[in-house]
């Protein structure tokens, strides 16, 4: 055996001493994953297999994971008793851990590389953890409903009349029906954003200084309600996920209403704006006819016009 592998393995086996000592009857394993809903093109990938493969319902997911979805793809995965979230398309997510160290406390960590994920979770034990991971934030959840979505744009490095090539902007959004979530900055562990309820944070690289949180918008309303309705909660009894969802959905309708006067009110302005414009429009066609009028009144001796009310030059 090679050396290199017998300093591995002692190391696998001390972390595992030390994870189990703090604990007097703790017990390793893998926490239960499933893939409950597969819809459209969804594939995975796995340590074990060189290329990806077709993912299909039932797939028990293991740490190192990789679930990809296409265009038209989505997969709901359940984890244990603790909850269930629905990977929408355009996806690229990593299990990065998955494990239990006793009955009541476990570690779940997953990896959003792009596209969007919507999660719904139950309150979690003391010692539990969960985290989601994006490549420039980490968010920390005790259990609430909330949506993590990553998406890359392009954008200038330098002003236009700099001739660069352009770089892509990584653009993390978590939005947050219930509850709260922090989101941690990796590089720098101190500084943290908590995001509550109802509200929505947008950070564009790792940029946490100038991180914006703001009134959650309507899409991302409708995309977390949905979990409430996926067969999973009721199937498996998460009755609390669903009790938490149903407990805001007053204040949900409100900032509904309140969007929608908002666009009201912008579309309000917009029609005055374009009333206002036409008015104007038209007091100058007026007015150039007006000026037309005149020029016709023309006297043929003098070369010069009459206004209206005169009677002579």
């Amino acid at each position: 055996m090679k050396r290199s592998s017998i300093i591995l393995i002692a190391v696998l086996s001390f972390s595992m001493i030390l994870l189990t000592c703090g604990k007097k009857d703790a017990t390793m394993k893998i926490l239960d994953a499933k893939v409950t809903l597969v819809l459209g093109q969804a594939f995975i990938l796995r340590d074990d297999t060189p290329e990806k493969v077709k993912l299909d319902i039932g797939t028990r997911l293991k740490p190192s994971d990789v679930i990809l979805t296409g265009r038209n793809g989505s997969v709901n995965v359940v984890i244990a008793d603790r909850g269930v979230f629905k990977i929408k398309n355009n996806s690229r997510v990593s299990f990065q851990d998955l494990l239990v160290v006793d009955d009541e406390n476990n570690v779940a960590r997953i990896k959003v590389a792009a596209g969007k994920v919507v999660l719904g979770l139950k309150k979690l034990q003391k010692d539990s953890v969960f985290e989601v991971q994006t490549p420039t934030a980490v968010a920390g959840v005790r259990g609430t409903s909330f949506v993590v979505s990553v998406q890359k744009q392009e954008s200038a490095a330098f002003p236009y009349f700099v001739k660069v090539s352009k770089k892509e902007a990584v653009i993390t959004k978590i939005g947050v029906l219930t509850g709260s979530v922090e989101i941690i900055n990796p590089k720098n562990t101190s500084q943290k954003v908590m995001v509550n309820s109802l509200k929505e944070a947008t950070l564009i690289n790792d940029d946490f200084d100038k991180i914006k949180i703001e009134k959650i918008t309507r899409l991302t309303l409708d995309e977390i309600k949905e979990i409430k309705e996926l067969s999973e909660i009721r199937e498996l009894k998460l009755k609390e996920i669903s009790d938490e969802i149903t407990s805001v959905e007053p204040e949900v309708e409100e900032v509904m209403k309140s969007e929608l006067k908002t666009r009201s009110d912008i579309k309000s302005r917009e029609e005055d704006l374009r009333k206002t414009e036409q008015e104007l429009e038209n007091e100058k066609i007026k007015a150039q006819k007006e000026s037309i009028q005149k020029i016709k009144k023309i006297k043929k001796d003098s070369g010069k016009y009459l206004d209206d009310d005169a009677t002579s030059w």
